[in-house]
């Protein structure tokens, strides 16, 4: 069998992806519908349709080069 340059690469891709899938927790909770971002209050939301499921307080920071 023959490997070609393609079959090597997407060949490492999905080892790549297969290692990060246990890093990301499951959610059993609500379906979020929307962010919604504050800039200016520094806070986060997340909604189900109309109703917020969770806020959070977030900090802003400016990277200078």
């Amino acid at each position: 069998m023959k490997t070609t340059r393609r079959t090597a690469l997407l060949g490492g891709l999905a080892l790549g992806l297969a290692g990060c899938a246990s890093k990301f927790r499951t959610y059993d909770g609500p379906e979020v519908t929307r962010l919604q971002m504050f800039k200016g209050d520094r806070n986060l939301f997340l909604f189900n349709n109309t109703s917020v499921l969770k806020a959070y307080r977030i900090d802003l920071v400016s990277r200078s080069p």
